[in-house]
């Protein structure tokens, strides 16, 4: 278990207020809500705050809400490109509906987080 990181994903508010302490100077948390709640806010921290289940809702697809946080994440730190992720995919979801739904969820997710206007980088994720 990592008990310092630098990125959260917080899929519910009991998440976000357990983990959110956790999270190293500089890191990065995407929240799944409308707003982050007032209490959780850190001037340290970059906060996003997207509705990824309501978005995976709109798709259809409840269950791709993880895969839209992926892309929102990817989309914030440059860290894997769309292709290298589309071929992680392939490998391991074995199912061509749910791969081509984890592909919309997937690009879903990164125009989501393009919206926010909230600039990550990779140096500043990592300190690089």
């Amino acid at each position: 278990m990592v008990s310092k990181p630098n990125v959260l994903l917080a899929m519910n508010e009991p998440s976000l207020h357990k983990f959110l302490p956790t999270v190293e100077e500089g890191g990065i948390v995407l929240y799944n809500g409308e707003t982050i709640p007032e209490e959780c806010g850190r001037q340290d921290l970059r906060m996003v705050a997207l509705p990824f289940t309501r978005i995976a809702d709109e798709m259809g697809a409840t269950k791709a809400a993880n895969i839209v946080v992926l892309g929102a994440l990817l989309e914030a730190t440059d860290l894997v490109e769309t292709e290298q992720a589309t071929r992680a995919l392939g490998k391991l979801v074995k199912s061509r509906k749910w791969f081509d739904i984890d592909v919309l969820a997937l690009e879903r997710g990164r125009e989501e987080m393009r919206k926010t206007a909230v600039p990550v980088s990779e140096d500043y994720l990592w300190g690089v």
